[in-house]
């Protein structure tokens, strides 16, 4: 039976961070913003409250941050066409984000726009983390919410090693698949 990979849009193929940022600044030119160096969001933007930043991010401009958001790092794209060409018939590969609202048409604007080769998309509302955790065998993210959930096989981009067992680091998506890590852990 072929393994399930997971890939998460946000911060590993989409930067939404810079581009939140970027968006709040345009709707709010009287603030003063230092440069934004990937502080967490709400304090970095003094938003009071995750229902506000939610509410900006999700219902006031999500095609503006989701839709025109650049890539993570430079080539991804591309690199993650690579990885779906070469996993594609050993595995059912899917690309998640937790979304809500006009996110969702957002995020496919944005698949549309880097040219996503992948047919699967999974959309889970948010911080559904359990949900991701029981459909993936291995998955591809920097989001610490859905590893500290467990139960599946986790790699993450760019990120400092981690002492979990079931988390291996790499320092680019590039890396990922040029060195066959999917391969070489056992994850096949």
């Amino acid at each position: 039976m072929k393994k399930n990979i997971y890939i998460e849009l946000n911060n590993i193929i989409r930067d939404i961070n810079t581009k939140t940022v970027q968006v709040y600044k345009s709707d709010n030119p009287e603030k003063d913003f230092e440069d934004y160096n990937g502080e967490d969001l709400q304090e970095y933007l003094g938003v009071e409250s995750t229902e506000e930043l939610i509410e900006f991010m999700y219902v006031e401009a999500p095609m503006r941050i989701f839709g025109y958001a650049g890539e993570s790092e430079e080539g991804v794209s591309f690199m993650v066409n690579e990885f779906y060409k070469k996993y594609r018939d050993s595995h059912n590969v899917f690309i998640f984000s937790n979304e809500i609202e006009k996110s969702k048409p957002a995020t496919l604007m944005f698949l549309a726009r880097m040219g996503i080769l992948i047919d699967n998309i999974k959309f889970f509302p948010l911080k559904e983390f359990n949900k991701i955790n029981k459909k993936a065998d291995i998955i591809i993210t920097n989001n610490q919410n859905i590893i500290n959930v467990g139960g599946s096989s986790y790699i993450t981009i760019n990120k400092k090693e981690s002492d979990k067992k079931e988390v291996i680091s790499v320092t680019s998506f590039k890396e990922l698949v040029e060195d066959e890590y999917i391969e070489r852990n056992e994850f096949a």
